[in-house]
C-alpha cells in the first residue's frame, strides 16, 4: 500500500535527456533531490533547472551558466542553491563550491577547494563534499571543515548522508 504521506505525481512527457540538436544539445551531468523528496535539480551543460513534484511534474526554475554546471544541491526548501562549476569557463572552477541565491539571483559566496568537487550532499546541519579522494564534511554558517575523511580512489565523489 502507498504511503498516505508519498504524494503521487504525474510525470507527463518528462525526459532527462533534455537532447535537442546541434551545438545547442544540452547534457545532464547531475539529478538531486531536496530533503522533503518534493522537489529535484538538474545540472546540465546549460546551467541548472528545479523541478516540483507536486500533483504533476513542473519546471519551477530554469538558470543558465556559461561552461555549465557538474553539481546542484539544494537546501530543503530554501531559495539556496549549491552549485559546482564544470570548470569549462575559468570564472566558474570546479574547485569551488559557490553558494547561489536564487531570490538575488547571484552568486553570494564560495568556497575553495584543491582537488576537482565530483559531488555535494546536504543535510539540516551541513553539507560534505565529494572529491576523488576525499569527502569533507561542512558548516554552511561559516563554511568550516568539521571532519575530512580520506578514501581509496573515488573518482565520482560518491557519498550519501542521512
Amino acid at each position: 500500500p502507498q504511503n498516505p504521506k508519498t504524494p503521487s505525481v504525474l510525470v507527463k512527457n518528462f525526459n532527462l535527456k533534455m537532447v535537442s540538436t546541434g551545438d545547442d544539445k544540452e547534457v545532464v551531468y547531475s539529478v538531486s533531490f531536496n530533503q522533503n523528496q518534493d522537489q529535484f535539480a538538474v545540472a546540465t551543460n546549460k546551467g541548472f533547472q528545479v523541478y516540483s513534484m507536486s500533483s504533476e511534474l513542473i519546471r519551477c526554475i530554469k538558470r543558465e551558466f556559461k561552461g555549465g554546471l557538474s553539481v546542484v544541491q539544494m537546501l530543503g526548501m530554501s531559495n539556496i542553491l549549491l552549485l559546482v562549476a564544470t570548470g569549462e569557463n575559468p570564472d566558474y572552477p570546479s574547485t569551488n563550491v559557490m553558494i547561489w541565491d536564487d531570490k538575488q539571483l547571484a552568486v553570494i559566496n564560495h568556497v575553495e577547494f584543491l582537488p576537482p568537487i565530483k559531488s555535494l550532499s546536504y543535510n539540516c546541519e551541513m553539507y560534505m563534499v565529494g572529491t576523488a579522494e576525499s569527502i569533507l564534511c561542512m558548516t554552511l554558517d561559516g563554511h568550516n571543515k568539521v571532519h575530512e575523511i580520506v578514501t581509496k580512489f573515488n573518482e565520482k565523489g560518491l557519498h550519501a548522508i542521512s
